[in-house]
């Protein structure tokens, strides 16, 4: 009988050892299979494609890119038809926000119907060439070419210049943005800081998280909550 009461606490011992070392084994074993594995050298390569998200520096061809003023103001001329030569296509028409910048349709129609497809505006800022022919080298010079292509705005200069010139609020914000009233004779200049103000605005849209914008612009908005123009709540 005491052969066997011995035995019985050895065996109740040894249990309670084994016990013991189980976390210490488990934890290792959860340690090793959390650290990836690469070599010091691989994941220098790694990180060398990094960071992410990408940076968004300022366009140094465009003196107001990321600045709030202009952020606002890009915003504003984005919705407005006005710009068009017949007021009823603004740049919201086809770059829809609820469609992911774009309009789901198999050709962009403003005018009349275009040749291809509405490009997302989504993470725009991120491009070298723009435009689907790779046309334009900046993203402002970019945005003034639907104003000007008679099947989408179909606008010209003149009609844009005025717009700007005549509407008290226009004038004001293009003033907060570029520090001068808008030029009264040069209407190219004029269509030129259309351009970059809108392409203000467009450097704010982007799917990556954590990206520094200016303050108050769409992109650093969740989505459910951004505030546009009344307008576009039916497109």
């Amino acid at each position: 009988m005491r052969n066997g009461t011995i035995g019985t606490r050895k065996a109740i011992h040894l249990g309670l050892a084994c016990a013991a070392l189980l976390p210490c084994t488990s934890t290792a074993n959860e340690r090793a299979g959390s650290e990836p594995p690469f070599s010091a050298a691989e994941i220098r390569s790694i990180l060398a494609h990094g960071p992410w998200p990408a940076p968004s520096p300022r366009d140094p061809s465009n003196r107001v890119s990321r600045k709030a003023e202009a952020v606002e103001f890009g915003t504003q001329l984005f919705f407005d038809p006005r710009l068009s030569a017949k007021g009823n296509v603004s740049c919201g028409t086809c770059h829809v926000p609820e469609r992911n910048w774009t309009d789901n349709m198999h050709r962009g129609i403003g005018n009349a119907e275009m040749d291809r497809n509405t490009p997302t505006l989504m993470n725009v800022r991120l491009g070298r060439w723009f435009g689907w022919d790779g046309a334009a080298d900046s993203l402002w010079s970019q945005s003034i070419r639907p104003i000007l292509e008679p099947r989408e705005l179909g606008s010209s200069p003149r009609h844009v210049a005025e717009l700007i010139r005549n509407d008290e609020q226009l004038a004001c914000r293009y003033r907060n943005t570029f520090g001068a009233t808008p030029s009264a004779s040069n209407d190219e200049a004029i269509l030129v800081d259309v351009g970059k103000a809108l392409a203000a605005f467009q450097e704010t849209l982007f799917s990556s998280p954590g990206v520094e914008l200016p303050s108050g612009s769409i992109g650093a908005q969740p989505a459910t909550s951004m505030r546009l123009p009344t307008r576009t709540a039916r497109l």
